[in-house]
């Protein structure tokens, strides 16, 4: 391992001043080695933003041992990664595992590793019990006992029955505690009662409310840009100690406490077959980059009925967090759906994601002329444009409608949970891509959360999603816009992605 270091002078609150370093270095994955990095050991807290340059043709799990735990921090890493997180006195280290390799040529690395200072924390305001909103919470501040479990949610007589009081709890923080993924569109700072160590924030929500959240405690006040200080809350989040609610459920993906009043998503009840399931290393002529995937095969290949292709965009995520094989397997036995291939396409990194789908022609190019050949070639089925769903969410979802404008030769229907249609470029919006559309899709599922609305005057991903079916209506394109009591979420996607395929299943059987 090569290092190279620069020395960095840190001024530690209440204590003398303290050498820190900056360091770089290489690290090797050939052979499926697992490279072990550590981190300068310091007598405060420190805050690291760490960045590695995984290999081409190499993922990657990427945790932080230190105190004798390890923490996740990146399930399948690829390409140019960065990470944030904190680190306390003792040993610390950065282990990097390949879960996925191509080839037996040398996978060297690169890695560095940044501290970055910490100002002293703000001073705390508390509230006092007339603040606190919620009844039972009142009454155990009142009564000196602690909080079992988190959220309460309560039904009071002065809302009406479609909706619920919802108070997150956090207990023992000392500066700060801030939600991720609450019921709103931005991060939200969870109050303190006063004389106590208990975290509050109530919301008043809809009854069917679903959401997957993190908490993060003591997050630092870094000497840094606005950016660096709002991302400081990946360096903490973890997920709620008093929600026994966890989803997923396996430890090889980040995990996330979850919501869901009315039990709206389905886990998926059977594992899917995984002789079933192969994974290659896709190389792009039309972007010059390498990528991995995953199909898919259905249960049944040799049917009368032509088989459907989902193409699945952000495909790790859906593949491991929302578990898309066995959710396949499942609608197919209970009749919701016909034979599907899925394939599962992933990002080279994030860099390539934030260009590559926002609406890039190019993008629409590489999945008609690169990917469905290829799994043309690979599976041995022809594909019609009325057999294919690509379906995404966020950018992937403003990319599955783009594409099937841009190539509705061979892609017909699109399945777009919370799909980021505020973006524009030189060339406007998706409202106006869709005016203009010579050739449009066959049909649309589009889905979105109550809670993703815009900030101030600008439109958010909630206000943009009515205009683009409002737009799809007056085109005559057959869609259904689903409006749920959920943020930008994949546990509201899983729920989302499974209504979508059973409507456009539906508009498929009728146009064969």
């Amino acid at each position: 391992m090569i290092a190279t270091f620069a020395l960095i002078l840190h001024s530690c609150v209440g204590m003398a001043a303290e050498v820190i370093r900056s360091e770089s270095g290489e690290f090797d994955l050939t052979e499926g080695r697992i490279a072990s990095i550590a981190i300068p050991t310091s007598v405060a807290e420190r805050y690291w933003l760490a960045e590695l340059s995984i290999p081409s043709e190499v993922m990657a799990r990427v945790s932080l041992k230190q105190q004798g735990q390890t923490t996740l921090l990146s399930p399948y890493a690829t390409g140019n990664t960065k990470l944030r997180f904190v680190t306390s006195s003792g040993d610390s280290v950065l282990i990097i595992e390949s879960i996925q390799k191509h080839g037996n040529t040398p996978k060297i690395g690169q890695w560095s590793f940044t501290p970055i200072d910490q100002l002293p924390f703000p001073t705390v305001k508390e509230i006092g019990l007339d603040r606190i909103v919620s009844p039972m919470l009142k009454r155990i501040i009142l009564e000196r006992g602690s909080v079992k479990k988190s959220p309460f949610v309560e039904r009071l007589p002065s809302l009406p029955e479609s909706e619920r009081l919802l108070t997150f709890i956090y207990q023992g923080a000392e500066h700060n505690v801030r939600l991720l993924g609450g019921p709103t569109n931005d991060i939200v700072e969870l109050e303190r009662i006063e004389n106590s160590k208990i975290w509050a924030k109530s919301f008043v929500v809809p009854a069917d409310t679903l959401l997957s959240y993190r908490l993060a405690p003591d997050v630092p006040t870094l000497e840094a840009d606005k950016r660096e200080n709002r991302v400081a809350i990946l360096s903490k989040a973890q997920v709620d100690p008093l929600n026994p609610y966890i989803w997923p459920s396996e430890g090889h993906s980040l995990q996330y406490s979850v919501i869901d009043l009315e039990n709206q998503v389905t886990k998926p009840a059977n594992k899917y077959d995984p002789k079933r399931l192969s994974k290659h290393w896709f190389r792009s002529q039309t972007f010059s980059n390498t990528r991995s995937v995953s199909l898919y095969e259905p249960k049944d290949k040799q049917v009368s009925v032509s088989p459907s292709l989902l193409i699945m965009l952000d495909g790790q995520d859906y593949e491991k967090r929302v578990s898309v094989p066995a959710r396949i397997d499942r609608l197919y036995d209970e009749g919701e759906i016909g034979p599907t291939f899925v394939i599962m396409i992933n990002n080279p990194d994030a860099q390539a994601r934030s260009s590559e789908l926002p609406a890039n022609p190019k993008f629409a190019d590489f999945i008609a002329d690169e990917v469905i050949p290829w799994v043309q070639a690979t599976t041995g089925h022809a594909f019609k444009p009325n057999d294919v769903i690509i379906a995404g969410s966020s950018y992937g979802g403003l990319a599955a409608l783009s594409v099937s404008l841009e190539r509705p030769d061979k892609v017909g229907h699109v399945l777009s949970m919370s799909g980021s249609f505020w973006w524009r470029d030189s060339k406007g919006n998706m409202r106006q891509r869709l005016d203009s559309a010579n050739q449009l899709p066959l049909s649309v599922y589009l889905s979105v959360g109550r809670f993703e609305t815009g900030r101030g005057d600008s439109l958010g991903i909630f206000e943009t999603n009515f205009s683009i079916s409002e737009a799809l209506q007056e085109k005559g394109v057959p869609n259904k816009l689903s409006i749920f009591s959920a943020g930008h979420d994949y546990f509201l996607w899983a729920h989302a992605l499974e209504e979508g395929l059973r409507y456009l299943s539906k508009t498929i059987d009728k146009q064969k």
